[in-house]
């Protein structure tokens, strides 16, 4: 459904414990696309490899791929391979959440960027995650899909993960000047101020922001000063606080 294809969602599970200021994060992307993460790329330890040599590793289920349709079908591929090779017991859905173990240790924060759609790997993010983030793009087609996406949580808590909460509802592609974005941001605010958590600041949408991809670079590097970029700082903090 097209309010859905406009939506997508970001999880993530905390590993280890260490002051917030030097925290260690690790990003998995289902689209390829950075965004605003910094990606730390460290190999799993040795044991994981080894008892995975004869499955799909990690790395090729994980991987990324600049064609986006084809590198999901190939990641949902991965994730029943390994399942039906029986490297796990756990069902197709908690593929993931075994193989981020080996690295909880490694990072403070693993954030999961995927979408909303009712897949495979979506499923797999929500059963492994601590919290999720439902980002919203201020337009109205794209507010009318929340109550799915929260009916989609509601079932992977009731089935993969009890522990699952929502972080909360973030607002992204905004722009302060047209009204539509101004009463989308009241509407949300309105309808689920009181049961679910809206971030303080949307996500500003800026040229530098759609600059920075192209130029390899966290928006944080490239114009640290944009009003996205500090739109993303406000988001970290609030994150931080709530984790």
């Amino acid at each position: 459904m097209k309010k859905q294809s406009e939506m997508d969602a970001s999880c993530w599970r905390k590993g280890k414990t260490l002051d917030a200021s030097n925290a260690e994060v690790s990003s998995v992307s289902e689209d390829g696309a950075g965004g605003g993460t910094r990606t730390h790329t460290e190999s799993p330890p040795a044991d994981f490899e080894s008892a995975t040599s004869t499955i799909p590793s990690h790395r090729h289920i994980l991987s990324r791929n600049s064609q986006n349709s084809h590198r999901r079908e190939q990641g949902e591929n991965s994730l029943s391979q390994y399942n039906a090779a029986g490297a796990s017991n756990d069902p197709s859905e908690k593929i993931m959440a075994t193989l981020l173990t080996s690295f909880y240790e490694q990072y403070d924060y693993i954030i999961i960027d995927c979408g909303l759609k009712h897949e495979l790997l979506t499923i797999n993010a929500l059963a492994a995650a601590d919290y999720c983030i439902i980002p919203v793009q201020a337009h109205f087609l794209a507010s009318e899909g929340i109550p799915d996406v929260l009916e989609m949580v509601k079932n992977v808590q009731n089935r993969f993960n009890p522990d699952l909460k929502i972080a909360g509802i973030l607002l992204t592609m905004y722009q302060s000047r047209p009204q539509l974005c101004q009463s989308v941001r009241n509407s949300v605010n309105d309808i689920y101020g009181e049961s679910l958590h809206v971030f303080e600041r949307p996500i500003e949408q800026t040229i530098k922001a759609a600059e920075c991809p192209a130029a390899g670079m966290s928006i944080l590097d490239y114009a640290p000063k944009n009003p996205a970029a500090e739109s993303y700082r406000s988001l970290a903090l609030e994150v931080l606080h709530l984790a």
